[in-house]
């Protein structure tokens, strides 16, 4: 048996080129001598020679005679190749139950290799139930008995938690003792899985370069490939994508289809190697042809752009459909696109939904967010808002960044699917602005403007605004431009603002366009130009811009300002920025239509001539309802108030006050004051509402808070002075009076001259209330002129005047104010300051019952006798 044992191991020499030349016909012939004297070694490698046809004919019946016939002698090794040839069918009919007994007799014997394989029969359910528990148990008694390649298998258990606790500080001590045994595929893991993302170990890109670099020089492809991202990135090393490339380049030299695919999508994007988008294609399909899915879908992509090869939807979807059957997740997802777009395929959206949910089962976070998107609009299935926000929770579970930006802005920020939570939605922008998601960046600098989830700070959105934009957010170049335009966050700077306006703009933001053509208009950060901001606006509105349409025909064609002066285009452009939705556009337009144009907005800057120069449109109440309802509907406050005002009087639709109390209320809440001013009189009166004058009087307070005057003086007035829907006050209504009347409310100054004349809240002065009177009257409000009247007509406090007290009351009843009509008429029917005329005395008391005037209506009677 000796002279066998050392053919055996002569065999081997010759076998592995150890020591000898390499000849596998000397090393078949050495073992068959030893297992013709039934050496047991003989017999196993003679086995494996017949198996493989290396140095021999193959004969596959005869390799598992040998390793029968050597197992049952108690080698080992043999029964390990005889598992082997039952787990793969060769020579044998497959049977991996009779394997795993076979691995579990080597096993018992003592085999390391055996407890390795028996382990793997355990994990993946391969002829006996699965149990990773008993893997583990397995791989550790290799471990035990000194089998080194078991600490690779075991690591991945302990990474993952399979059979065991996940313990990734274990899993990478594993690796480290395997590296330290010298295996260079626990250099690449150790480097990969462990010190690149800080799992187990403290993350140390320098150390994975470090042990990445010596799996490479050991000729791993993988991590020639992994040391690659390492340089493309500057990631533990200085960023050099020409050394990227070259890795890439020697692991092709491996073989290594995977890097085929990473040098494919180098030329695409060319980085490290020049741009050569046809090259990258080439290297797709030679990727995509050696079996990599991966490739196969960007290839298909390249024909579904055209890039790198002519534009071909059907040869996309052909690649897309041959990856698909792999069951490759993204594969699954572009053809659910093409459905979706009806690209190569009639569109159908229903089974674009089905694709997508496929390429979500298989994995793609990808298609869970384009999933969503389908649930939270309803395209190819029913809308299900709640649904789709599940969908963008569990992608977001994963670390998507898209994910994490809709389901803020989406989700949180609105509150669709999930309760409104502004600061959670921040929270997820600021997540995904951190892991630069340049979206996410965009809206949490909104965020910070507006004080929405965040502390507003102004300063804080500029910031991130300029971050935005220089990772190449066209949209935060057009708000960082507004942030400069009006010193926001920034120092005011009208030309930094116009310049980034107009990066934006050659950007194709058609926004900025519309901010620029400010600029030029108001000679602000550029030389004014008007000509030049008209055609800014043009370009705008050819593009769509409904804010551009509105400007153009309202800032320009209306008033010939850069343009010739042309009021039919100037209404043409309104109805088209009012047909795309433009609220503001609609609200003006409707109220030409309502009032006939020029209306009183549009007229107002209008001098005589160009007044009747105007072309306007004919008065079309029916049309002017439709458009006030738009705007109504869409939210703008002065639509809402408007219409209340057309339900309130019946003008262009029935009277009805209660549907104009219900407007009034809906703009009321979002801020209209006016609309608080109106619904207080409702509420005071009882029209569409029951009378209730506490709440008269509470949203007057509401509207006065902002420094309404109007308000202020009701409030003074309706409210406190009388006592209605509040405690009567005159000292705070005459304070109220005072406010207003300072900041310019007429009715306010008669009121306060009221108080000051009668002791009312303030100490008795009639000469102040005089004076208050006076000053009143000379701005020519008729009110005011006809109390200066009754001053002079009853003297006391000046030297009674009847002459001038007519004057007045003239001059009062000029300005349509009915009482005075009436007054006067009563110094005429009595000659007091005029000579006497009852023929007149009784045509202006007429004219005054006529307008509503009680008194008057009361007196005619009798002066008719």
């Amino acid at each position: 048996m000796g002279c066998a044992e050392a053919a055996v191991r002569l065999g081997e020499c010759y076998r592995k080129g150890d020591g000898v030349q390499q000849d596998q016909a000397t090393a078949a012939a050495l073992f068959r001598r030893a297992a013709d004297v039934c050496s047991l070694p003989g017999m196993f490698s003679l086995g494996r020679c017949l198996l493989s046809g290396k140095g021999v004919p193959q004969d596959r019946l005869a390799a598992v005679h040998l390793f029968r016939k050597a197992g049952d002698e108690g080698h080992t090794g043999a029964l390990c190749a005889l598992a082997m040839c039952y787990v793969a069918g060769n020579g044998v009919l497959q049977d991996k139950e009779h394997a795993a007994r076979l691995f579990a007799r080597a096993a018992e014997a003592g085999d390391t290799r055996a407890m390795m394989a028996l382990g793997k029969c355990y994990h993946n359910g391969d002829g006996v139930h699965q149990d990773n528990a008993r893997a583990v148990h397995l791989l550790q008694r290799a471990l035990d008995g000194g089998n080194a390649d078991a600490l690779l298998v075991l690591q991945a258990f302990y990474y993952n938690g399979v059979g065991v606790p996940q313990d990734r500080p274990h899993a990478a001590q594993l690796l480290q003792q395997a590296v330290d045994a010298g295996s260079v595929e626990a250099m690449y893991r150790l480097a990969e899985w462990c010190y690149r993302r800080g799992q187990g170990v403290p993350q140390d890109h320098k150390k994975a370069v470090q042990l990445l670099e010596r799996a490479a020089v050991a000729g791993h492809a993988e991590a020639m490939l992994k040391l690659g991202e390492c340089y493309h990135k500057g990631e533990g090393v200085s960023q050099d994508k020409e050394k990227a490339a070259e890795l890439i380049a020697r692991a092709i030299a491996t073989g290594n289809v995977g890097a085929i695919y990473s040098l494919a999508k180098c030329h695409y994007f060319g980085d490290g190697v020049p741009l050569d988008k046809q090259k990258a294609a080439e290297l797709l399909q030679r990727a995509s042809d050696a079996g990599h899915l991966q490739a196969t879908v960007k290839l298909g992509m390249c024909y579904h752009r055209g890039e790198g090869v002519p534009q071909e939807s059907a040869k996309a979807l052909e690649l897309f459909e041959k990856a698909a059957k792999a069951g490759h997740a993204e594969a699954l997802l572009r053809i659910g696109e093409c459905y979706f777009k009806g690209e190569g395929v009639p569109q159908d959206k229903k089974r674009a939904v089905q694709l997508f949910q496929q390429s979500v089962d298989a994995g793609s976070v990808d298609a869970i967010v384009i999933l969503q998107a389908c649930y939270y609009n309803g395209e190819g299935v029913v809308q299900d808002k709640a649904k789709a926000v599940q969908l963008l929770l569990k992608a977001a579970g994963t670390g998507n960044l898209e994910a994490m930006f809709r389901l803020a802005e989406w989700g949180y920020h609105v509150g669709e699917g999930v309760p409104q939570d502004h600061v959670k939605a921040a929270q997820l922008l600021r997540q995904a602005s951190d892991a630069g998601h340049t979206g996410a960046t965009f809206a949490l600098a909104k965020c910070y403007y507006v004080g929405e989830g965040v502390p507003q700070d102004k300063s804080k959105a500029a910031q991130l605004l300029q971050n935005a934009a220089d990772a190449g957010h066209v949209e935060a170049l057009s708000r960082l431009g507004m942030c400069y335009h009006k010193g926001e966050g920034t120092t005011q700077d009208s030309a930094k603002a116009a310049r980034l306006f107009q990066q934006a703009a050659d950007a194709g933001n058609i926004g900025a366009l519309v901010h620029l053509h400010v600029c030029y208009f108001n000679g602000e950060g550029v030389e004014q130009d008007r000509a030049k901001a008209a055609a800014l606006l043009q370009r705008a509105a050819e593009a769509g811009n409904s804010e551009a349409m509105f400007r153009l025909g309202k800032w320009c064609y209306q008033k010939g300002e850069g343009v010739p002066q042309d009021h039919a285009r100037a209404l043409r452009l309104l109805q088209q920025a009012a047909d795309a939705g433009h609220t503001e556009a609609m609200f003006r337009l409707g109220m030409c239509y309502l009032k006939g144009t020029p209306d009183r907005e549009s007229s107002k800057d209008m001098n005589k001539e160009e007044k009747e120069k105007a072309e306007g449109i004919p008065q079309d109440k029916i049309r002017a309802i439709e458009l006030l309802r738009r705007a109504a509907e869409a939210g703008h406050t002065d639509a809402l108030f408007s219409l209340a005002v057309c339900y309130q009087s019946g003008d262009g639709v029935a009277q009805d006050k209660l549907r104009a109390a219900e407007l009034l209320q809906h703009a009321a809440d979002a801020g209209h004051v006016n609309s608080m001013v109106n619904l207080q009189v409702c509420y005071y009166n009882g029209d569409g509402v029951p009378q209730d004058r506490v709440r008269a009087a509470q949203l007057l307070e509401q509207a006065a808070a902002t420094g309404n005057t109007e308000a202020i003086f009701r409030l003074g007035e309706w409210c406190y002075y009388r006592g209605e829907g509040v405690r009567q006050d005159h000292v705070k209504a005459s304070r109220l009076f005072q406010q207003a009347a300072d900041a310019g409310h007429i009715g306010a100054k008669l009121s306060l001259a009221r108080c000051y004349h009668l002791g009312e809240g303030v100490p008795q002065n009639t000469p102040l209330s005089l004076r208050i009177v006076q000053q009143a009257a000379d701005s020519g409000y008729p009110e005011a002129v006809y109390t200066l009247a009754r001053f002079y007509y009853q003297g006391g406090s000046v030297a009674r005047d009847m002459a001038r007290a007519a004057r007045l009351l003239q001059q009062a009843c000029d300005a349509g104010h009915v009482h005075s009509a009436f007054f006067l008429g009563v110094l005429y029917f009595k000659g007091q300051g005029v000579t006497r005329d009852t023929r007149l005395a009784v045509r202006m008391c007429q004219y005054a019952a006529a307008a509503g005037d009680e008194e008057a209506a009361r007196l005619l009677p009798m002066w008719r006798k």
